[in-house]
């Protein structure tokens, strides 16, 4: 209940200021997958869970910098948000990842690991990539605008969604699968 109500208040004012428009919604599967995102700006993760459904089930990676102020980490976490520290191998967020996934939510997640802005290349890291070899979850990748300015429309695209198979432990093929994802996210940025 505190998930949909926090998002019937946030959602008017935010679209008021950051307008956007979704595309392929319907692609996002019923059960578990992993949502993979290009990111350039904070608004992003808002825009992303506006986009989803409703219903409470999701799991958000955040940077361990966020959940410095208590009262932004309990809301953070009753959003469904965790911590990772993406300075070390975070085992803790790598096992609620996975948690996630098992509980038949939607893990989000952003490969880049950090904003993007403009055209420079970020290479991917291989947690999303990982994450759905290890759960046999789907990836379901989305694009969103770049270069979000106020009151100026950004559109949110939903791909359809993939399996990726192979070998988890095959470091070079988790790499190879978590750039082929951003090529596919950012294959989605003409569609509509």
């Amino acid at each position: 209940m505190f998930y949909k109500n926090v998002l019937r208040i946030a959602n008017l004012p935010f679209r008021l200021f950051f307008p956007f428009k979704t595309y392929g919604a319907e692609n996002l599967p019923e059960g578990r997958c992993v949502v993979a995102c290009n990111h350039s700006s904070n608004a992003d993760v808002v825009m992303l869970i506006l986009s989803m459904p409703w219903d409470g089930r999701i799991g958000a990676i955040g940077k361990k910098e966020l959940f410095k102020w208590k009262p932004m980490a309990w809301f953070i976490e009753k959003m469904g948000g965790f911590a990772v520290d993406r300075g070390a191998n975070d085992i803790g967020a790598v096992k609620k990842c996975l948690a996630t996934l098992k509980d038949e939510k939607r893990l989000v997640i952003f490969p880049e690991g950090t904003r993007v802005k403009g055209d420079e290349a970020i290479e991917a890291k291989n947690g999303a990539a990982l994450f759905a070899i290890k759960t046999k979850s789907p990836v379901q990748p989305v694009y969103i605008t770049k270069g979000k300015k106020l009151f100026r429309k950004s559109k949110v695209i939903f791909g359809q969604p993939y399996y990726i198979e192979g070998n988890a432990r095959d470091g070079e093929f988790v790499t190879a699968k978590a750039n082929e994802m951003m090529e596919i996210i950012y294959g989605l940025e003409g569609k509509y």
